[in-house]
C-alpha cells in the first residue's frame, strides 16, 4: 500500500512542475494542476509525505559527512583538498532551487484550503512547508554562505527574482530561524505524526543549526563570503546559542524522549521508531512487502575495496572506562581492540574488535576478521552493521538509520550552555548531558574533568596555530583560550557518541578547525592508522585470533595461548597451535608474502601507498597528500550560475 501511495505522490509532484528550468533551477507550477491540487487535507498530506520521500537524508548521505575527515579515511579523498589548488568553480554544479520551490509550493498552494480544514491542521502543514524551506536554504548556506533567499513562488517572467543577488548570510539564517520557530510552535507533536515532519523534528533541526551558526560566528569573526565583519543586525552569536538552548529545552522538557539503554542497539535494527531516543529516522526494511535497503554494511565489509576506515585520531578520542585518557596510543591491535580493553564501550561498538562474530550463511558464527585490502588504516567500522553475511552484499542492509536522536540534543544543549558561560558547564548540566551519555555507554567514570586533557587540547590548539596566517589575523591565542576542560570534553563526546553520523565536517568548520581535515596529524602527507611494533612488523600480529580446527597449513600464523602470561605466543609447529592469526607480518616494498591478511607497505611513501612512520615500525600511514587553504571554509559558486546571473558574486578567494 505504501508503494502505491508514493507512486501516486510522485505523479502528483511531477504534474505540479513543468520541465522548464530557470537560473535558480526552479520549475514553475503547472497552472491547471495548481488550481486543483492542495485544496484539502488529504492532498496536502500527500504532498508533504512526498517531500519526506524525496528529500529525507538517506543512509549514505547521513554517514558521508564524516568520510574523508580526521575520523574516517577513504582511498579516494575529495579533489577539493588536492594539492596545487586544482579545484575551481568549474568543478561545481549549478545550485538548484527546485527543492525550495517545492517547499513554497506547499506553503502557498495550500492557501486554497484555508477555511476548509481546521486552523490547527492548516498551521501544522504551514509549519511543515516552512521546515523544508529552512532546511533547503540552510543546507546551501553551509556550502556557499551568502545566497538568494526565496520565500515566494517565482514567476518565470519576474526578472528581479530570477536575477536576484545574494542575500547576506545573516539575513538568510534569520529567515530560516523564523520558519523553524513557526514550525516548532505550530506543528503537531503527537505520536500519529511520529514518522513525519513534526514539532520535535523542527525543534531538533533548530537546535542543530542555531548551535552551528552561533559557534561559527563566535569562532570566525568575519562572513567568509565577503571576509567582512558580522553586522549582528539580527542578533549576535550569543542570541543564536540561546535559540539552540531554547529549542533543545523544548525536546528535553517534553519528557517524550530518553536515552536508549543500549548504545549499539540504536544502529542495528529495522524498527527504530519504537526506540525512545529517536526523533527522526531514515527507515529501511528487508520485509518482502516493503523492501527498502542500503549499502552501509557492504561498504565496511564486503567486496568494496575503498572501505571507509576509522583512523588512529578517531580511536584515540575514546577514554578509558574510568573516564581518564589513555597514557599512550602505541599499543598493539590485540590490546587496543580487545573485548576487555578497558576503554569506553562505544569504541568496541563502533570499530571491529577481537572476539566479534557474525552469522554466516551456513549457520555458523565465525570470528569477523579485518581484511587488509579493505582498510587503509588497519581499523574496520562495524557501526550500523547487522552482522549477518547475507547483509554484507551491496544494497542488502535493512537497518534503519537515525537522523536526529535525543543524544544529539543533549550534546547541543551542553555545548551551547558552555559556550554561553565562558566554556564552563554547571555540574547539573554536565550530569544531564555528558555524564548521562557516558553512564549510558557503560563508563564507570562520568564526572567532570578537573583539568583539560593535554593531548586533546593540543589536537585542536595545533589547528588554531596552523591557521594563524588566515586572513582573520592572529586569533590563535584567543581561540585556544576557548579550549576549556568542559569544551574539550564536549568535543570528545561528539566524536565518541556520534562518530560516523555525519556531523564531524560541520563541527570542524564551525570550530575554525577545518585544517585538521587535510593535515590529519601527518602535516598533510596522509592518514594515521594502527601502531605496528618492530616485532609485529617482523613476525605478524594478531587481530581476531580464531580457533581453526585442523587448519594451519601456512596461510595463517600459528599461536598458542599461554594461560600463565595471558598472551598469545608464536609457535612453529601446527600441533602446538591453538589459534591462528588473520594478520601476517608486514611485507615491505613488494615482498612475496602478500594476501588479504598482510599489509603491504613501502619505505618510499608514494601516492596511495602504505608506510610505517618509523620505517620498520610505527604508525601505519596511508599516503594521500592534501593541502590546506582557508578559502575552503566555503565552496566556490558554479561558473554556470555566475554566467547566467551577473548579479551573483563569487565567494572570497575563489576565481
Amino acid at each position: 500500500m505504501k508503494k502505491i501511495i508514493y507512486t501516486v505522490l510522485t505523479c502528483a509532484i511531477a504534474l505540479s512542475f513543468t520541465a522548464c528550468d530557470d537560473f535558480f533551477g526552479v520549475k514553475p507550477v503547472d497552472e491547471v494542476a495548481a488550481d486543483t491540487f492542495l485544496s484539502n487535507e488529504q492532498e496536502i498530506n500527500l504532498f508533504a509525505r512526498g517531500l519526506i520521500q524525496t528529500y529525507r537524508p538517506d543512509a549514505d548521505a547521513i554517514a558521508a559527512g564524516d568520510n574523508g575527515t580526521d575520523l574516517i579515511s577513504k582511498r579516494d579523498p575529495s579533489k577539493f583538498w588536492f594539492p596545487n589548488d586544482i579545484y575551481t568553480s568549474a568543478d561545481r554544479g549549478a545550485w538548484s532551487y527546485t527543492n525550495v520551490r517545492r517547499a513554497n509550493t506547499l506553503i502557498y498552494g495550500m492557501e486554497k484550503a484555508k477555511g476548509k480544514i481546521p486552523e490547527e491542521v492548516y498551521n501544522h502543514y504551514q509549519g511543515v512547508g516552512r521546515f523544508w524551506r529552512a532546511y533547503f536554504h540552510f543546507d546551501k548556506v553551509q556550502v556557499y554562505g551568502d545566497l538568494p533567499w526565496q520565500d515566494k513562488l517565482v514567476d518565470p517572467s519576474d526578472s528581479l527574482m530570477l536575477y536576484a543577488p545574494r542575500d547576506n548570510r545573516e539575513f538568510v539564517v534569520n529567515k530560516c530561524i523564523e520558519d523553524l520557530k513557526f514550525a516548532v510552535e505550530n506543528c503537531f507533536g503527537d505520536d500519529s505524526y511520529k514518522a513525519q515532519i513534526n514539532k520535535w523534528v523542527a525543534a531538533a533541526y533548530l537546535s542543530q543549526i542555531a548551535l552551528y551558526e552561533g559557534t561559527l560566528r563566535k569562532y570566525h569573526d568575519v562572513n567568509r563570503s565577503t571576509m567582512t565583519p558580522w553586522t549582528n543586525e539580527y542578533g549576535d552569536w550569543r542570541s543564536l546559542l540561546e535559540i539552540s538552548v531554547w529549542a533543545s529545552e523544548v525536546i528535553i522538557n517534553s519528557g517524550k524522549f530518553k536515552l536508549n539503554g543500549n548504545y549499539a542497539a540504536n544502529f542495528v535494527t529495522e524498527k527504530l521508531y519504537s526506540n525512545p531516543e529517536m526523533i527522526w529516522v531514515a527507515e529501511y526494511s528487508t520485509d518482502e512487502a516493503n523492501t527498502v535497503t542500503h549499502s552501509l554494511t557492504s561498504d565496511f565489509r564486503g567486496t568494496n575495496t575503498i572501505a571507509p576506515s576509522p583512523t588512529k585520531n578517531y580511536v584515540n578520542q575514546f577514554l578509558k572506562i574510568d573516564g581518564t585518557p589513555m597514557e599512550t596510543d602505541k599499543i598493539s591491535l590485540l590490546e587496543e581492540l580487545a573485548a576487555d580493553n578497558g576503554r569506553d564501550p562505544r569504541l568496541n561498538a563502533t570499530v571491529n574488535h577481537v572476539g566479534w562474530t557474525y552469522k554466516a550463511n551456513n549457520g555458523t558464527t565465525p570470528y569477523k576478521y579485518m581484511p587488509c585490502s579493505l582498510t587503509p588504516t588497519g581499523y574496520n567500522l562495524i557501526k550500523y552493521n547487522i552482522e549477518e553475511e547475507n547483509q554484507f552484499n551491496v544494497a542488502k542492509c535493512g537497518n534503519s538509520i537515525p537522523i536526529f536522536r535525543y543524544a544529539e540534543i543533549l550534546l547541543n544543549y551542553a555545548e551551547a550552555k558552555a559556550e554561553l558561560n565562558g566554556g564552563v558547564l554547571s555540574d547539573a548540566d554536565w550530569d544531564l548531558t555528558i555524564g548521562a551519555l557516558r553512564k549510558r555507554a557503560g563508563m564507570t567514570g562520568t564526572s567532570r574533568p578537573a583539568k583539560v586533557d593535554p593531548v586533546l587540547y593540543k589536537y585542536y590548539a595545533d589547528a588554531y596555530d596552523y591557521e594563524e596566517g588566515d586572513i582573520q589575523g592572529s586569533r590563535a591565542a584567543e581561540l585556544k583560550g576557548y579550549l576549556t576542560p568542559d569544551i574539550v570534553e564536549i568535543r570528545r563526546e561528539r566524536v565518541c557518541e556520534m562518530g560516523y553520523e555525519g556531523r564531524r565536517y560541520d563541527d570542524l568548520v564551525r570550530w575554525h578547525c577545518l585544517s585538521i581535515v587535510p593535515m590529519r596529524g601527518t602535516n598533510g602527507e596522509g592518514t594515521l592508522g594502527i601502531w605496528v611494533s618492530k616485532e609485529d612488523a617482523k613476525n605478524g600480529f594478531l587481530f581476531n585470533p580464531t580457533f581453526l580446527q585442523g587448519d594451519g597449513d601456512g596461510k595463517y600464523w600459528m599461536y598458542k595461548y599461554d594461560e600463565g602470561t595471558k598472551e598469545y605466543v608464536r609457535v612453529d609447529k601446527k600441533e602446538e597451535a591453538t589459534h591462528y592469526a588473520y594478520h601476517g607480518p608486514v611485507t615491505f616494498d613488494g615482498g612475496k608474502e602478500i594476501s588479504e591478511f598482510n599489509f603491504k607497505v613501502t619505505t618510499k611513501g608514494g601516492q596511495q601507498s602504505l608506510s610505517l612512520s618509523e620505517g620498520d615500525h610505527g604508525y601505519m600511514i596511508f599516503h594521500y597528500p592534501l593541502e590546506w587553504n582557508s578559502k575552503k571554509y566555503l565552496y566556490p559558486i558554479s561558473q554556470n550560475v555566475l554566467t547566467n546571473n551577473p548579479n551573483i558574486t563569487q565567494n572570497f578567494g575563489w576565481e
